[in-house]
């Protein structure tokens, strides 16, 4: 598993469902995804992803008929149900043209990401301190003294 699985499960109960099947993504990543919101115990949706018309309709939920309008599928949702999904998935994402290009694509993403974050460090900790301080001066200016 790529990702820190405790931290993201904490962080799971602020979500509905997670997306349990894209057509665009590879299959291991749909795998891992249903494998995490079964962790998780998250119902799955499915989407197609469609950037194009010839991706409409490659993902699908299985949903019961009963559910006709949005506020029956929040209600499904919302009970706990989870539906099976799946789908066609679609190979002629970028992606899927560059290869294992794309990995280093990733990679140089991360590291840009990494490198930037600690040049910024600095600046946006004095920021975040200068946030606090201002917040401490009001909260002591106006706070109850009885």
């Amino acid at each position: 598993m790529y990702w820190n699985q405790p931290k993201q499960i904490a962080h799971m109960v602020h979500f509905d469902f997670v997306e349990g099947y894209n057509a665009c993504e590879s299959n291991k990543s749909n795998r891992y995804a249903r494998r995490f919101a079964s962790d998780c115990k998250v119902p799955l949706t499915a989407g197609s992803d469609a950037h194009g018309s010839d991706c409409v309709g490659l993902g699908y939920a299985l949903l019961p008929e009963t559910i006709r309008t949005v506020d029956d599928l929040i209600v499904y949702y919302k009970e706990e149900n989870h539906p099976k999904v799946g789908g066609t998935r679609y190979g002629h994402t970028t992606k899927d043209r560059i290869g294992s290009f794309n990995k280093v694509l990733v990679y140089m993403f991360y590291l840009y990401n990494k490198v930037g974050a600690m040049f910024k460090y600095p600046k946006r900790a004095k920021a975040f301190r200068n946030a606090l301080r201002a917040l401490n001066r009001r909260y002591i200016i106006f706070r109850d003294r009885s």
